[in-house]
């Protein structure tokens, strides 16, 4: 069928012909006027194709799965917009002549010079959502300054232009230089007027639930707290998407005697319910970037996404309802195919454990948390089947996990004020009554290959990107906690702590394998004590070992003889510069240059070790520490190496440390690799008698040796000792639990 190609002089001309190419070349307004505004359906099998002109007045078109071709430019003026088009993408633009033109906040002035208030886009935006309903809203580049929220429904692919500088300027944090970008700023009008009420600058998919008023009972009105919000479209197909925008509360201006950066930052920038894809998006802060509905949804998935908030570092007060810790991405109930990946949580928090976290997963079934880069805390809580695999955790943030099934793999953990890792049970499970935790609380928990970094360059000095100082780090990598029956199975192997030995600007010396320290607690507020059973024998179990319901370790291991070591002590000017910084040594410090000695030590509890033995000197003084290089005469298998130091007024200190195949240690003063110094050794004499050979089984040791010990303390049931000596006519003693049987 022959199409015809008509000019279109009049509104009512719109909805006047069927298979046809309706070309709009000026502006089309109603021919008369009428008493209220009319309603004109375009026929079908229509194509509009504007070319230079615009659909102006107050009258309702409906499209009929009409085809528009359109340049990026205003074609709508005052007509509301309806029905079904066909069209690649749609663009604010087409309803907003002045959408994403407008200059940075700073240049938004009046006649007179005087600051403004921006034009508000989230009209347009909302406009060009309606009208295409499923598929593309593209925004190009440049500022969108919104006062209300922006509301997507399901299916709609918001897409921008990235994000990109114009200038290369040294000064990271300076926004206004980013030109090149798909910007969305959301801003308080001068006059204070909250323009989102409801608590967020975007939701997508969400219905509203109307709750009571407390003080009109008869009068409903819209929840402000977005829990009890709910999707719009249940179980919708995951294809709505946010691509290559920047979410940024950068609108600082005071607004009645408040910084609007502030104001805005108690609303969540994106409220979700059902799957989504947000991909290339930045946003800078909101300490509430995006917030998922209760609703049980799956394939949700962030990848290639920034997240920044300064807001800890403002010299104003948080707002009452700030005060509470919150997660710059809360993803809430998750079902299946989680995914969050390649994205990056920059800024530090101005104190651990206080500001804003990264990560909240309460709930989820099924994915992968993986390749991130982590500057503040995560929480997992009541997930399974999920891999949390090669995140990047800096300045002390820390992993806390809570009644879950799931693998930690491959992770870099930078140490800080507090443990590392920690695995809990639920809140409600927290009392003084509580014998034994829920059914449900049962966490079982695969942890292999991850790195404890102990950073010791010259960052530390001035507490640099809110580093502790080094007195300050935790003595901790891993705690657990041990109310009721500490319903744990944790798989541990390979997780070992390393130390970055020089400065940033020289060559990593750091992979140098130590053994992980683990710790306990009643309370998360609470005293964190030592797990012994685990720490004596860290050198073995940091290798491998399992944590069992009431903190039970198992170990194996085999000596076929006792590791022999010798020492070389120096310094080395590429580290830490330890005189006069706020958090090092002081200055002068009597007999800087200790004697050392050490001890190689399989077994501390039964006291099986090896002969005490001096370490020899290099160059070392005491402004960068001493560098502890080891070498195996024979073996090549872990122990605990203590080591002795003796000041030159005869004072003793010692310190424990599992070495797992690392060479290189260092003692900045305070610790060695982390592992703090204790006064007051105790004196242990040789073992004229000392073991040659030990094998431990689970909680039991074989060991070879020419007598018995001296004493029995640390010794168990079930323990054997082998005679490898001529002093007894004994082949071996079994320990019963109270004395030791011949055999």
């Amino acid at each position: 069928m022959d199409l015809m190609f008509i000019d279109v002089d009049c509104a009512e001309d719109l909805g006047s012909y069927s298979n046809a190419v309706l070309r709009i070349a000026k502006e089309i307004v109603l021919s008369k006027l009428y008493p209220k505004a009319p309603t004109i359906t375009i026929g079908k099998n229509v194509t509009l194709i504007f070319d230079g002109g615009c659909i102006t007045g107050d009258f309702k078109l409906v499209g009929n799965k009409t085809t528009i071709q359109a340049p990026i430019a205003q074609i709508f003026d005052g007509a509301t917009v309806e029905g079904d088009w066909i069209c690649d993408r749609a663009y604010p633009q087409w309803f907003d002549g002045e959408a994403g033109k407008q200059p940075w906040i700073t240049d938004i002035k009046d006649s007179d010079g005087q600051l403004t208030d921006p034009h508000d886009c989230s009209p347009a935006i909302n406009k060009a959502i309606k009208m295409k309903k499923i598929g593309e809203v593209f925004l190009p580049m440049g500022h969108y300054y919104v006062a209300r929220r922006i509301e997507m429904t399901h299916g709609i692919r918001l897409i921008g232009e990235g994000c990109g500088r114009k200038t290369n300027n040294e000064t990271y944090g300076n926004r206004d230089d980013w030109g090149y970008a798909t910007r969305i700023v959301p801003y308080v009008n001068s006059a204070g007027a909250d323009g989102f009420p409801d608590g967020a600058i975007l939701e997508l998919n969400i219905k509203r639930t109307l709750v009571q008023k407390p003080s009109t009972l008869n009068v409903a009105a819209e929840s402000s707290t977005n829990e009890d919000d709910t999707w719009s479209m249940r179980f919708p197909d995951p294809t709505s998407t946010i691509q290559n925008v920047v979410f940024s509360n950068d609108y600082n201006r005071t607004i009645n005697g408040v910084d609007a950066r502030l104001t805005l930052s108690s609303k969540v920038c994106c409220l979700v319910a059902g799957g989504f894809l947000f991909e290339n998006v930045y946003w800078n802060n909101f300490r509430r970037a995006i917030k998922v509905t209760h609703d049980y949804a799956d394939i949700k998935t962030i990848r290639h996404c920034v997240f920044s908030s300064d807001l800890d570092y403002l010299t104003s007060n948080l707002p009452a309802s700030l005060e509470d810790k919150q997660y710059m991405i809360d993803l809430g109930y998750s079902g299946d195919a989680l995914v969050f990946e390649n994205c990056a949580v920059h800024t530090v928090p101005k104190k651990e454990g206080v500001s804003d976290g990264a990560l909240r997963l309460n709930s989820c079934k099924g994915g992968s948390i993986s390749c991130n880069i982590l500057n503040r805390d995560v929480l997992l809580h009541g997930v399974t089947n999920v891999v949390f695999m090669g995140n990047h955790m800096e300045v002390g943030a820390q992993l806390r996990i809570v009644n879950s099934d799931l693998a930690v793999n491959n992770n870099h953990f930078e140490r800080g004020r507090r443990p590392s890792v920690v695995f809990d049970i639920s809140d409600e499970t927290h009392g003084d009554n509580v014998e034994t935790p829920w059914n449900g609380h049962f966490s079982v928990i695969n942890m292999t290959d991850n790195t404890f970094i102990e950073w010791f360059k010259k960052a530390a000095e001035d507490n640099v990107f809110g580093r502790p100082g080094i007195k300050e780090v935790n003595n901790y990598d891993l705690a657990l906690c041990s109310q009721g029956e500490a319903p744990y199975e944790i798989h541990l192997a390979r997780n070992y702590r390393y130390v970055y030995l020089t400065d940033a600007a020289s060559p990593d010396v750091s992979n140098h394998p130590t053994g992980i320290i683990v710790g306990k607690y009643v309370t998360p507020t609470g005293t964190i004590v030592p797990v012994d059973e685990f720490n004596k024998y860290s050198h073995i179990l940091s290798a491998e070992s399992t944590i069992r319901s009431n903190l039970g370790i198992a170990k194996s291991k085999a000596y076929s003889s006792i590791l022999q070591l010798s020492a070389n002590v120096f310094s080395n000017e590429r580290m830490i510069n330890l005189d006069d910084t706020p958090n090092g040594v002081p200055a002068l410090i009597s007999g800087w240059k200790f004697s050392y000695y050490g001890e190689v030590i399989l077994d501390p509890v039964r006291d099986i070790r090896g002969p005490k033995f001096n370490f020899s000197y290099g160059e070392y003084d005491k402004r960068y520490g001493n560098i502890i290089a080891l070498y195996r005469e024979n073996g090549d298998k872990p122990c605990m190496l203590r080591i002795i130091r003796v000041n030159a007024t005869g004072k003793k200190q010692y310190v424990d440390v599992p070495v797992c195949e690392g060479r290189l240690l260092y003692d900045n003063y305070y610790c060695v690799n982390g592992y703090k110094w204790q006064d007051n050794t105790a004196g242990m004499d040789a073992d004229p008698h000392p073991t040659t050979a030990v094998e431990f089984k689970d909680r039991s040791v074989v060991c070879a040796k020419g007598s018995l010990p001296s004493s029995n303390e640390g010794w168990v049931k079930g323990d054997i000792i082998i005679n490898d000596g001529e002093t007894s006519t004994a082949a071996m003693w079994y320990f019963n639990g109270t004395k030791w049987i011949a055999r």
